[in-house]
């Protein structure tokens, strides 16, 4: 075992198939862990480090779950913090966790097709399957891999002191990404061109949180638009 703390900044770690036992983790900068087959690295508890303006991209054959997983962080749930697992990607997976032994944990994404199937239909994102005036591809995004039969209902305008809002909370197993799976769109006049938001603009994306805020002006249209799937 490797009784030494490790802090990655900018780089990539290429772990091989390694098993090695090691401190505590810190990530500072955007860091990649590529895992080979049966790599297995176990960390000590690492939820008091600081890994503010860091992310960790798991790249390679990712294993949740023990007690063979990749990747362990002390012996129980507390391993990290909540803030710290949202800090946490990998191809193919979601949701990441620990489980009561400190293996990371995560959630296999399975698709758009597999929408279809819990709701039994062959459609098109663009389509309504159930008639409720919400798009298919709105319904996954929302309901990601669950049934959504039914009505689907629609996030309101939020007024929190003057400034208007409005969120759409992305379901944790859904894959897309903002710019190229989905985006939210704004005109002036429903007849006119609607216009992309960028994030860091008026859109912001916390979590699952998708929001756009208003912007002081006489009317404003938004909408969520969903494609690529």
């Amino acid at each position: 075992p490797d009784t030494s703390d490790l802090s990655i900044g900018t780089a990539t770690l290429d772990a091989g198939t390694f098993t090695d036992t090691l401190a505590t983790l810190d990530v500072t900068g955007t860091a990649t862990f590529n895992l080979g087959t049966d790599a297995k690295l176990a960390f000590a508890n690492s939820s008091a480090i600081d890994w503010t303006g860091g992310t960790l991209n798991l790249t390679g054959t990712l294993i949740p779950g023990g007690p063979n997983g990749s990747l362990r962080f002390g012996t129980t749930s507390s391993g990290l913090t909540d803030e710290q697992l949202l800090l946490i990607t990998a191809p193919g997976f979601t949701a990441f966790d620990l489980d009561a032994n400190g293996y990371l944990i995560a959630t296999a994404v399975t698709g758009y097709s597999t929408w279809q199937t819990a709701n039994g239909t062959a459609q098109a994102p663009n389509q309504d399957h159930d008639n409720d005036g919400v798009a298919n591809g709105i319904e996954y995004f929302l309901g990601g891999n669950t049934n959504t039969t039914g009505l689907t209902t629609l996030p309101e305008v939020a007024n929190n002191l003057g400034t208007l809002s409005i969120t759409w909370t992305k379901s944790a197993t859904y894959p897309g990404t903002y710019g190229t799976n989905f985006w939210i769109e704004t005109t002036d006049t429903l007849t006119g061109t609607w216009t992309t938001e960028t994030v860091g603009g008026n859109v912001t994306i916390v979590g699952n949180n998708v929001t756009y805020t208003f912007p002081a002006a006489p009317r404003r249209f938004a909408r969520l638009v969903v494609a690529n799937l």
